[in-house]
C-alpha cells in the first residue's frame, strides 16, 4: 500500500516542479546537477545537457565586467543565502538579473532556486529616476540635487553652489500661460546643459530656481561658472514671442556652513542679495551675509516657538463706508502683530516674509484666522447691535492657497468659533490666484458656496486680466493703496482708480480703497463712487478692547475724523 501513495506524492511534487515559475535546481555534494526544472533552463538560457558539464556554474558569469557575481560553489554548502547576479544567456545574449536562493539539506546536496528579477529592477531603476527627475525639464530634481549635495559634503572634497533664480518668472505664466511657462523652463535646461561643464550640473530646484553644484570650491572659478550661466540667457527666448529673461544667481562654497541645510541657506541669502541689488546680477555668500544669515536663523526660530505657542497677536483696522453725511464701520481687517521678547515689536512686512520662506505661513495663517474668527463671533454676540453684522477680512497669502489645505483651516475655524460663514472675507493676492484653473482655486470655489466670501487685495499690482478676473470666483477687490496716495497729485493715478471702480461696478464686485490718510483722497473717492476705505485717517490698527469701545461708541467714523464737522 506505501509504494503507491509514495508514486503518487512523488509524482505530484514532480509536476509542481515542472510547473514552478521560479527556476529550481539540485545539486549534489560533488557538483553534479540531479535535476533541473524547466524554468531554470529557460531561466538560465540553456538545455538541460549544459547542466550535466562539470563546469556549469560558469553559466552564472558576469554580463560586464563591471557585474562580476560573488563565488557561488564552496560556500553555497555551508549556509543559506540569497543573492544577486547578472547574466548573459546564451541562448540569445540577453543580460538578466537572477536573484538566487541556497538551501544546504542534511544530505549534503544544495537546492538553488532561481527568480528572474530583470523586469522588476527596470521597474525599480525607472521609479527611481522619475523619483529624481524633474517632470518638466528633465534635469535632476531637488530631491536628487540634495542627495548629491549630502553625498559631497559626506566625502569632505570642495564644491561649490550656484542658486539661480530666473528674474521675473511670474510674468511669463501670467502673461503666456504656463504651457509656455514650461517650455521655457525646458529651454533654460537645455541652455544650461550646452552652457556648463560637465564638472558644473544644473538641476531643477522648484519653481524658477535652478541649482547648480560645481566641483570646485574656487570663488573666482564659481564666478566665472555664474557668467556663463548669465550669458545662456542673453538669446531672446521665441516661446515667448522673442522676450528676453536674466538670472540673479547667489554663489555659496562648501566651507561656508557646517552641514547641507546651512550651505543651501548661505545660497539662499546670496540670491537674495543679488535680487535685493537688481536684475542679472552676481552675489557670493562671505561673512557680512553670515551673520545676517545667522541673525535671519534665529529669528525664524522665535517666530515658530512664537507661532507654536500662540504668541501672536491680532489686530484690527476698521473698513469704513464712504458716504456725504459721514461713513459706518462695516467691517474689519485682522492683521497679525508679533512682539519680541527680546527685539521688541517686529515688522509684519519683515516677519509675514520670514514665515513665507520658512515654510510657517500656513501655522502663522491658521493660528490669526482662528483666532480672529473666535474674538469676531465673540464680539458680535455680546453686542448684538453695535457689531452684529460687522464682517471681518481675513489676509491669506498664496502659498496657503497652494497648499490645498486653506479649505481644512477655513471650515476649522468656522466651527471652533460660530461664526458665520458669511460674516467672513479671505483677502487673497492676484499672486494666489493666478492658476485660475487648478484645484486650489477649486477649493476656493467650495468656500465660496459654503457663504464665505473671497476678496482680490493690492489689485492693480499683480498680473490679473479682464478675462482672469470675470473667471475668478470673487466677490470684492481692494485698490492699492500707491494708487490712492497719487489722488491728490497724479492725473495718472486718478484715472487708474476711477478705471478700477468702473470695472469693479460692471464686474459687480465691490471695491474698498486702501491706505486712505487724508480727507482730500477721502471726498475724492466719494466723488469717484468709491463705496468702502481703509486707512490711518478712518481708523488705525487697534487691539480688540480698543475696537469693543469704539464699536459701543457708534460706529460712525468719519465725523469724528473729520475736524470740520
Amino acid at each position: 500500500m506505501a509504494r503507491p501513495e509514495q508514486e503518487t506524492t512523488e509524482a505530484h511534487l514532480q509536476a509542481v516542479f515542472g510547473v514552478l515559475s521560479d527556476g529550481v535546481i539540485s545539486v549534489a555534494p560533488d557538483g553534479q546537477v540531479l535535476a533541473a526544472n524547466p524554468s531554470a533552463l529557460e531561466i538560465l538560457g540553456v538545455e538541460r545537457e549544459a547542466l550535466d558539464d562539470a563546469g556549469w556554474w560558469d553559466l552564472l558569469r558576469p554580463a560586464g565586467p563591471s557585474d562580476a557575481p560573488p563565488r557561488l560553489p564552496e560556500a553555497l554548502y555551508e549556509t543559506q543565502r540569497d543573492v544577486e547576479v547578472r547574466i548573459r544567456r546564451p541562448s540569445d545574449a540577453t543580460r538578466r538579473q537572477l536573484r538566487v536562493s541556497t538551501q544546504p539539506l542534511e544530505s549534503g546536496a544544495v537546492v538553488l532556486t532561481f527568480r528572474d528579477c530583470t523586469d522588476e529592477l527596470r521597474t525599480r531603476e525607472q521609479l527611481e529616476t522619475l523619483a529624481h527627475q524633474d517632470r518638466v525639464t528633465g534635469l535632476p530634481n531637488r530631491a536628487a540635487v540634495l542627495e548629491r549635495i549630502e553625498a559631497l559634503h559626506a566625502g569632505g572634497g570642495p564644491f561649490a553652489l550656484l542658486l539661480v533664480n530666473v528674474d521675473g518668472f511670474g510674468t511669463v505664466n501670467s502673461g503666456f500661460g504656463h504651457a509656455a511657462g514650461d517650455a521655457v523652463l525646458r529651454e533654460i535646461a537645455g541652455r544650461l546643459r550646452g552652457a556648463l561643464p560637465r564638472s558644473a550640473r544644473p538641476a531643477r530646484f522648484g519653481g524658477d530656481e535652478f541649482l547648480i553644484v560645481a566641483g570646485s570650491s574656487d570663488e573666482a572659478a564659481a564666478s566665472a561658472l555664474a557668467e556663463r550661466v548669465k550669458d545662456a540667457f542673453a538669446a531672446p527666448f521665441q516661446t515667448i514671442d522673442g522676450a528676453q529673461l536674466t538670472a540673479s544667481i547667489g554663489i555659496a562654497l562648501s566651507r561656508s556652513a557646517r552641514d547641507p541645510a546651512g550651505l543651501i541657506s548661505a545660497a539662499e541669502a546670496a540670491r537674495a542679495r543679488a535680487q535685493a541689488r537688481g536684475r542679472a546680477l552676481v552675489a557670493v555668500f562671505d561673512d557680512k551675509l553670515r551673520a545676517s544669515l545667522e541673525d535671519r536663523l534665529s529669528l525664524v526660530a522665535d517666530l515658530r516657538r512664537a507661532i507654536e505657542r500662540d504668541e501672536i497677536a491680532v489686530v484690527y483696522q476698521p473698513i469704513v463706508t464712504l458716504e456725504r453725511d459721514g461713513g459706518i464701520i462695516c467691517a474689519v481687517e485682522a492683521l497679525a502683530r508679533w512682539t519680541h521678547p527680546q527685539r521688541g515689536p517686529v515688522s509684519p512686512a519683515t516677519f509675514v516674509a520670514l514665515a513665507e520662506d520658512a515654510g510657517l505661513v500656513r501655522g502663522l495663517g491658521r493660528r490669526v484666522l482662528a483666532r480672529a474668527c473666535m474674538e469676531m463671533a465673540t464680539m458680535r454676540a455680546e453686542l448684538p447691535q453695535a457689531a452684529g453684522d460687522l464682517e471681518l477680512s481675513v489676509n491669506v497669502s498664496a502659498r496657503q492657497v497652494a497648499s490645498g489645505l486653506l479649505g481644512h483651516d477655513v471650515r476649522a475655524a468656522l466651527t471652533a468659533s460660530g461664526l458665520a460663514p458669511t460674516a467672513l472675507a479671505l483677502e487673497l493676492t492676484e499672486t494666489a490666484l493666478m492658476d485660475d484653473a487648478g484645484p486650489p482655486v477649486q477649493a476656493l470655489d467650495a468656500l465660496r458656496e459654503l457663504g464665505v466670501r473671497l476678496v482680490i487685495d493690492d489689485f492693480g499690482t499683480g498680473y490679473s486680466s479682464l478675462g482672469r478676473l470675470r473667471r475668478l470666483p470673487l466677490d470684492g477687490l481692494k485698490i492699492d493703496g500707491s494708487f490712492v496716495a497719487g489722488l491728490e497729485s497724479g492725473s495718472v493715478d486718478t484715472a487708474i482708480v476711477e478705471a478700477v471702480l468702473t470695472m469693479a461696478r460692471a464686474l459687480d464686485l465691490p471695491a474698498v480703497a486702501e491706505r486712505v490718510e487724508t480727507h482730500e483722497q477721502a471726498a475724492r473717492l466719494m466723488e469717484l463712487g468709491c463705496p468702502r476705505a481703509q486707512g490711518y485717517l478712518l481708523g488705525r490698527p487697534m487691539q480688540l478692547p480698543a475696537l469693543r469701545d469704539l464699536l459701543s461708541s457708534g460706529r460712525g467714523i468719519l465725523r469724528r475724523a473729520d475736524p470740520s464737522r
